[in-house]
């Protein structure tokens, strides 16, 4: 009798200790699950541990969970509550001295006077918060957007949204939370009118050879009517460029092989012919995609869409990458943000950014085709009418959009600073006053030249 309950009872020992063996892989997946779900800003909170975020000279633009500027920062840093989409989110474990999912958060003492543990420290790209107020200072309250990085580093210099704020601040404008130039896209106007032209250059399209007539309109093989803004006369590619003809670009359009051109398209980073939108990583940030739709060389809304409304819309890193390209020999350098995270005691480097990796969107030739006629265009057409010198070459854009139920228009401005290596997108929304966009890439303009010659 004895023997037969000894025998049970290792049974019983046998049958637990397999649950067991069972259930650890099981609590350990949960609990891995689970951490997946909290955010950097979560475990900070947990642990009183609060890290910095720099731009980059080493000047605080976040320090102890506290937003020097949100009316500058708030929606690319913001904590949780507004986009999570955002540095202080999506980098929070980063801040975190010795974090680990199965050892916990090692603490350093805390010698603060506020009881705020010091975290590491995230230093970004961006240019100093002085020229960041400048820039959008020349926005003159209007709302918008202004995208500038370094088409040879890829260091994002600017990636200023407005309005910004900080997720706390009370009653918030819709999108205010949410960083354009990360999570918007735009209808690109005659901006896209620099895609058309690097398509046509790449299929050997003999744009230069092109004196275009423009008598206010011109019909396409469908019936449908191409209007442009004025009568502009006998143009070429540079007058073209200069009047942002659109019957000048309809008739080029109309000579695009579609499968080259989609292919094309999707190397300059567009989804083309889908309705998915995709999104790509800068760092551990996500970026919406830019998309088009070109099936027809004879379609309206297909030939509409390359001049610059249609279905087109655009991401303006993307537009940065292109226009980069164009002054970079057919190359340009993936964005980047985040320069390095450091220890905050030790000043040691934790992780430095995978920088100066460069994609090739286009041939040298094409490059050079394309910018040349662009210099011309804005050395001609735009200088006098007020626009800085500083730029070497631009293109405005007026975009047909409903905002609130109203419709409007959006004023953009996509150009190269080439001396400096620096092209940038510029959206100021809601208006048709191209002098709001002048006035920000002055700003910028001489934001850059500030940069790099500590002048």
């Amino acid at each position: 009798m004895k023997k037969r309950m000894e025998e049970r009872k290792n049974v019983w020992i046998t049958f637990l200790g397999a649950l067991l063996l069972l259930a650890l892989p099981a609590a350990a997946i949960r609990l891995t699950i689970a951490a997946e779900y909290l955010s950097g800003d979560d475990i900070q909170r947990a642990a009183g541990v609060y890290g910095t975020i720099t731009d980059r000279t080493g000047q605080a633009l976040m320090e102890k969970g506290t937003i020097a500027e949100p009316e500058l920062y708030g929606n690319l840093i913001s904590r949780k509550g507004g986009s999570d989409n955002s540095l202080y989110v999506r980098y929070g474990k980063e801040f975190l001295p010795d974090f680990s999912l199965f050892h916990g958060i090692h603490l350093y003492d805390d010698d603060s006077e506020d009881g705020v543990t010091e975290g590491n420290v995230l230093r970004t790209t961006l240019l100093s918060s002085a020229f960041q107020r400048q820039i959008a200072d020349a926005f003159e309250g209007n709302d918008g957007c202004c995208f500038s990085y370094n088409y040879v580093t890829g260091e994002i210099y600017t990636a200023l949204s407005l309005p910004s704020a900080a997720y706390d601040s009370g009653n918030l404008k819709s999108g205010t939370l949410v960083n354009q130039c990360f999570g918007g896209r735009y209808v690109p106007g005659s901006t896209m009118k620099i895609i058309a032209s690097l398509l046509a250059a790449k299929q050997d399209k003999d744009i230069l050879g092109l004196v275009h007539t423009c008598t206010g309109s011109l019909q396409l093989p469908d019936g449908t009517i191409v209007y442009c803004a004025g009568i502009h006369g006998t143009v070429d590619f540079a007058g073209a460029l200069g009047h942002s003809c659109n019957c000048y670009f309809a008739r080029i359009i109309q000579q695009l092989d579609p499968a080259e051109t989609a292919e094309t398209l999707s190397d300059m980073g567009f989804s083309v012919n889908t309705e998915t939108r995709g999104y790509r990583e800068v760092g551990k940030l996500s970026r919406t995609d830019s998309s088009v739709q070109f099936r027809n060389n004879a379609s309206f809304q297909d030939v509409w869409g390359l001049i610059g409304q249609g279905d087109s819309l655009v991401n303006v890193m993307d537009m940065c990458r292109i226009a980069g390209a164009a002054a970079n020999n057919g190359e340009a350098a993936i964005p980047y943000l985040v320069e390095e995270i450091t220890d905050s005691r030790s000043g040691e480097v934790i992780s430095r950014a995978d920088s100066g990796k460069t994609e090739r969107l286009f041939s040298g030739k094409t490059a050079g085709y394309v910018r040349e006629n662009w210099q011309s265009a804005y050395q001609t057409y735009y200088i006098c009418r007020g626009y800085p010198e500083t730029v070497s070459y631009a293109k405005t854009g007026t975009a047909e959009v409903t905002i609130d139920g109203r419709d409007t228009h959006n004023s953009l401005l996509m150009g190269v600073i080439e001396e400096r290596n620096t092209a940038f997108f510029i959206v100021v929304e809601d208006t048709m006053d191209s002098s709001a966009a002048l006035r920000i890439a002055r700003a910028l303009g001489n934001a850059v030249y500030t940069l790099q010659t500590g002048d």
